[in-house]
């Protein structure tokens, strides 16, 4: 029975990584201005659904390429007037990037749209309501680190 669970288990994990779609991107300013950070996300979906799940990781978050966060979300519609620029369906990501107390535990909430490939990065109001922290473009594949250049998060 122990071996049957083993043999399942191994079979649903690389079922997943086998069906995940993988975005790897450095963001741009809204005025197209590469920016030092981006993010890799995995799509990809649980069991028999749709691919709704999104796990992966902030790079170069303090334009120091030694410096990646792990995030995770979903991807679900959002109204048109909550994105930058694009509609329909969005990966929904939370970013520890500022939850470890180092800046007040702020939260962050990443709205990326693969298909306009835009994005908008909200910080928590502490119940106050939220605020736009920044937003623009992606371009597909990692960026060496740029001297001079600000994270999305700092901007």
């Amino acid at each position: 029975m122990k071996k049957l669970l083993v043999l399942l288990s191994l079979v649903m994990t690389f079922g997943l990584a086998a069906s995940a779609t993988t975005y790897s991107f450095t963001f741009r300013d809204a005025s197209g201005v590469p920016l030092c950070d981006g993010l890799v996300l995995n799509l990809y979906k649980s069991g028999l659904g749709s691919k709704t799940l999104v796990d992966g990781y902030h790079f170069n978050t303090n334009c120091n390429s030694a410096t990646a966060t792990g995030v995770n979300g979903f991807k679900a519609a959002v109204h048109t007037a909550y994105q930058y620029n694009a509609t329909g369906s969005t990966m929904i990501v939370g970013d520890p990037v500022f939850g470890d107390g180092k800046f007040g535990g702020q939260g962050v909430l990443w709205l990326v749209n693969p298909t306009y490939r835009t994005w908008i990065l909200y910080f928590s109001g502490f119940g106050s309501g939220e605020t736009v922290g920044g937003f623009g473009t992606w371009i597909n594949g990692l960026s060496p680190e740029r001297k001079g250049r600000v994270a999305a998060t700092q901007r």
